[in-house]
């Protein structure tokens, strides 16, 4: 296996390992982070900077927690197909349900940001903006922790 390409697994099928997954979800925050700072830069000129990084802020931690698990879930579906009758212990069990609220918290501050920035383009006001926001999130990350552990 030490003349295989990084990630290539025995099978042959390409398999994502925790670096390379955590690497996606620190690129994927990042982004996240410059794209709504930006916009709030562009959108609201005055008043920007503590709103504009909190968005920006928010929307990457949401992507670092959220993306991770979900490319580690689409992986696990898929090679579920290739194991046959594979027992699942408590722990892995444990680990997974922390995992999905871990993913519920991250969609929940993704639904935050843009929340803000919504709220604050339709009211024209921070505080407003910034409980529209918070309103959001909290609607979202109930809603996904429900269905995140349903679907595990």
């Amino acid at each position: 296996m030490s003349g295989e390409p990084v990630g290539v697994g025995d099978s042959g099928a390409e398999e994502l390992s925790e670096n390379v997954v955590r690497l996606i979800g620190v690129a994927s925050s990042v982004g996240n982070f410059l794209a709504l700072t930006a916009v709030s830069y562009f959108l609201f000129e005055s008043n920007w900077l503590v709103f504009g990084l909190t968005v920006g802020l928010l929307s990457g931690v949401g992507s670092f927690f959220l993306l991770p698990w979900l490319l580690q879930q689409q992986q696990e579906a898929e090679s579920e197909s290739d194991e046959v009758g594979e027992a699942v212990t408590a722990a892995h069990r444990e680990e997974e349900s922390s995992g999905a609220r871990t993913a519920a918290f991250g969609a929940g501050l993704e639904a935050a940001a843009i929340g803000m920035l919504a709220g604050r383009l339709a009211f024209e006001d921070v505080l407003l903006g910034g409980g529209a926001g918070v309103a959001a999130g909290l609607a979202v990350f109930l809603l996904a922790s429900v269905l995140f552990e349903y679907a595990n």
